[in-house]
Order: C-alpha cells, then structure tokens, then sequence
C-alpha cells in the first residue's frame, strides 16, 4: 500500500480534478477576493467564490477552500441555480476529502450527485461518482470500499469514454491505479497508470494546461513507486526521472521534493553516489525556497541517509538532528526510525537502536520505503548479534527471511526498461510525428508569410523604379536600381524553387548546378525586356 501513502498522489489529483492551474495564485487570489467583496449578490459573484475555493485548493489551503466553497453553495442556492450549487458541494467534498474528514466529505459529494441527478447532467453526476471514489480509496481502504470505488469507478469511466471527455477518462485510470495498489495487484497498478499516460500523451491532453501535465508526471511517479516497492530500482529510475521531466516548473514544488527524495534513494540503494547527493541537494534546495517544514525533513532525512551510508557520522547525526528539531515542532514525534536505528547500531548505542527498530516491526511506522521492515528485522539480527542474545538473532533473521521472500512474491515485476517497453515506444514515436507535423505547419506558415513580404518587397521595388525613371537620375543609377530589382526577383526565384529544385535533382550537386545555371541565364534577357519596357512606358507618358 505504499502508493496510497505517498503525498504526491494526492496533491497531483487535487491540482487535477478542476483541469485548471494557476501561476499567479497570489495575485490572482487576493483580486478575485477584492473584486467578488465590492459585487451584489448575483451569478458572477457566486461563481467568483467558487473560483477562490478552487485557486486555495491548488495552493492546498483546504479550509479556506471550504470556506469559499461553502459560500459559494450558498450563493449559488439563493439565486436557485442548481448546477452551481452541485459544483460548490462537488469542490467542497474533494477539500474536505484532502483533510481526511471523510464523512463530511461524503455527504457533500452525495449532496451534489443528489443536484445533478435532479438537473440531468450527467457529465455532472460522473464527476461526482469519481469523486466519491477517491473517498471510498482514501478512507478505511477495506475490501468493501474498494468494491465501492471499483462499482463508481466503473460507471463514470464509461460515461467518461462514450462522450470522449478524456482529462476525467485518464483520472479515472489514475483512481483505477489506486484502487489495485489497494488490493496489492501491481500489475493492473502499472496497467492502469499507464493507460492514463497513454490517455494523455495520444490525446495532447499534457499540452493543454500545467494540470494535465502534473497529472502525468504523477502516473510516472506512482509507476516508478510500484518499481520501487518491487526493488527495480534501474526501472524505478527510468519512471522518477521521467516524472520529474514532466512536471511543470509551475506546479505544487511540494511534489518535486517527494520525487527527488524517492530518485535520491533509488541512486543510494544502487551506491551511486555522485549521484544521490547531487539530488538530495536539489531536494534540500527546492524544499528551503518553498519554506515547506514537512519538505525540509524530508530532504534533511535524504542527506542524514547518504552520509550514514557513506560512513560520514557526524554529518549524518547533523542532518537527522535538523529533520528532527522540525518533526517536533510540528507532529511531536521523531522523524525517521529507520534511519535512527542505523545510525545508533553504527555508533554502538545498541539500546537506542533496538528501540527504534522496534518500533517499525511493531507498527509504529508509516514508513516511505517497503523494505524498512526488512531493513529494521536485519537490524534486530544485527543489534541481538552483537549483545550476544543468539535466541532472538535467529528469530529476527527468520523474520528477515520471511518478510524477504514475502515481499519479492507480491511485488516481483518483469523488469523491462521503460525506453524498451512497446507503450513507451510507441507513445515516443507519435508523439514525435505529432511534434514534426506541427512543426512543419508552423514552418510553412512562417515560410508563407516571408514569401510573401519577400515578393510585396520586390513589387515595390519595381513600382520605385518606376517613377525614378521619370525623376531624370544618372541613367547609371537607373540601371543599376533595375539591375538589383531584377537580381532580388532572380535570388527570390531560387529560394523559393530550392526544395522543389532539391526533390527534381534527387539532391545531385552536379544536376542542381544546372537547373540554377539556366534560372540565371534568363536573368540577362529579362533585365533588359524589364528595362526596355520601362522607359518605352516612360516615353510615351
């Protein structure tokens, strides 16, 4: 269940579901705010407060967002606008959902499919069934809530599908994904996860707007997750570093630090060094310039990780003491038992780190990593080894063993390259004829508009020379003007001949010499008619 616990998933849903993201969240939020204040009551104002609910959404700010959702519902019902009022309890019911208050969130979303279903909007009421699906996932995660969210699951896909509405398809594969993490199916996980990719990237869906984007940088991720968790670790690279190209610069950074810290620790787990520390520096970068204390720990936990690893204990105790100096402040308990329990077997308080192994194998921890509890079962072995307690070294090493092979037959995936996969391929190939065939619009309309200035350029010239002629100048300038008139129509000629020129001659150098030669020799019989015409015009006016 790793997947569901992971806070990326969620936070990329969110920035989803409305299919909007706003750069400007500050600006935008606190105008919006100034401006719906000065409106009487009306439709604008009513959509105005739905629109701050959604704009603190994405900046995560659920309260305010059900606070402004709230308004907004009740904005909405005293100008009886029934659709409006499903869409503000709709936005409320997903904010509440964010904060676990699962209930509450429960019948706000029922409040809306109870709207919609009145109004007949059906496009409304499979918003509302994906919606409460998420609920159903986040919530208990039991066998019948699952069946619920399958059963809701199932219905709004198909709705979604029939009238190709494929931003709300592609969530409901994200949720599909969720849904088998649940059950511990990793395969139909990664199936799921990538038919919203494919969803996206066939669809051009990703270059609609940032949310798009972040929603396929997130099915990356939770893919790499599912080869992490299945210790793949080459292919859980392939996944991250793919998720993290994705992800726009303007998205929630919150989530840039989550991928950076699961890449870094993919590289640790491989021992490439360079390269884990490399990614926990950008980890600790982006975390220090958003001022997000959950982010800071966490990339002061991927640097404690690497320089304990690295044998580096007194940096190690450094970075692990910073991660917990913020824990404290904000959820009052230590920050990572794992990695404590590491470092105190390393530095010989063997006491220290039996407690903190401990407390993973008795629950204690909800753990980033699966293979903590391997981990902590390995230490146990390790600290009964060296206290000499050979009865409870034995039980902790059958313990390893077990969890070992208990997690290899779930999890075990055919590892198969991302780059080698026939999705990726196939997916990377359209999308490259799609880039070239816009690319090749692009050329041709800017390569028509030069043409064109290119011969309104050369009709001018000619009308110049027209009335210099009459304005009695050296005839040498005269001549000359006509001379490079005609020569500007000869080079224009070329230009825009050359590619036709280059499929006739099949690119021969020899046989493009020769075409040209003759475009040139009709140069000297058309400079004269064109001058000759010219002053036989002139005389006679």
């Amino acid at each position: 269940m790793i997947i569901k616990r992971i806070f990326v998933l969620s936070i990329f849903y969110i920035l989803s579901i409305f299919g909007k993201f706003n750069n400007f969240y500050s600006q935008n939020v606190d105008s919006l705010i100034t401006v719906t204040s000065g409106l009487d009551l009306s439709s604008e104002k009513a959509h105005n407060l739905l629109e701050i609910a959604t704009l603190f959404e994405i900046k995560s700010d659920y309260l305010l967002a059900i606070d402004y959702s709230t308004k907004s519902a009740i904005a909405f019902e005293e100008i009886d606008d029934v659709n409006g009022m499903a869409l503000a309890f709709l936005a409320k019911g997903i904010s509440l959902t964010r904060l676990n208050k699962f209930d509450n969130a429960n019948r706000s979303i029922q409040n809306a499919f109870d709207l919609f279903v009145k109004t007949n909007n059906n496009f409304g009421v499979a918003k509302t069934q994906l919606a409460l699906s998420s609920v159903y996932l986040w919530d208990n995660r039991s066998i019948e809530n699952n069946l619920k969210a399958k059963e809701l699951l199932f219905e709004a896909s198909i709705y979604f599908s029939d009238n190709l509405e494929y931003t709300y398809l592609a969530k409901a594969y994200f949720n599909f994904g969720l849904l088998y993490d649940n059950e511990g199916d990793v395969v139909k996980v990664l199936h799921y996860y990538y038919k919203a990719i494919e969803l996206y990237r066939n669809t051009e869906l990703v270059e609609q707007n940032n949310a798009n984007l972040n929603f396929l940088a997130a099915a990356y991720a939770n893919s790499g997750l599912a080869y992490m968790l299945a210790a793949e670790y080459d292919l859980a690279i392939d996944y991250f570093l793919k998720a993290i190209d994705y992800l726009p610069e303007l998205s929630n950074q919150s989530n840039r630090v989550i991928m950076l810290n699961n890449l870094s620790y993919m590289y640790l787990k491989l021992h490439r060094w360079n390269e884990c520390l490399d990614i926990c520096y950008q980890s600790m970068s982006v975390a220090t310039k958003i001022d997000n204390p959950f982010r800071k720990i966490d990339a002061s936990l991927c640097l404690g990780r690497y320089h304990l690893k690295h044998g580096d204990l007194d940096s190690a105790f450094y970075f692990i003491k910073a991660a917990d100096k913020l824990q404290l402040i904000y959820d009052n308990m230590e920050s990572d038992f794992s990695l404590k329990g590491e470092y105190y077997l390393k530095t010989g308080d063997l006491d220290k780190a039996e407690q903190r192994f401990l407390k993973i194998v008795n629950g204690e921890l909800q753990s980033w990593y699966q293979d903590n509890l391997l981990n902590a079962w390995n230490g146990l072995a390790q600290v009964y080894k060296l206290k000499k307690d050979y009865v409870r070294y034995i039980h902790a090493l059958e313990k390893a063993k077990a969890n070992e092979d208990s997690l290899y037959l779930i999890t075990h995936i055919p590892p198969v390259s991302l780059s080698e996969t026939k999705h990726e391929q196939a997916l990377s190939l359209k999308e490259k004829l799609r880039h070239e065939e816009a690319a090749a619009v692009k050329l041709k309309e800017r390569n028509f508009l030069q043409y064109s200035g290119a011969l309104s350029l050369i009709i001018v010239l000619f009308i110049l020379m027209s009335f210099t002629i009459r304005m009695n100048l050296p005839a040498i300038v005269i001549k000359g003007g006509i001379f490079l008139t005609v020569l500007t129509l000869f080079e224009f000629t070329l230009v825009y001949f050359d590619p036709k020129i280059e499929i006739l001659t099949n690119s021969e150098p020899v046989l493009k010499l020769l075409v040209n030669v003759c475009i040139a020799a009709l140069i000297f019989p058309l400079h004269n008619f064109i001058e000759h015409k010219m002053y036989a015009s002139n005389k006679k006016k």
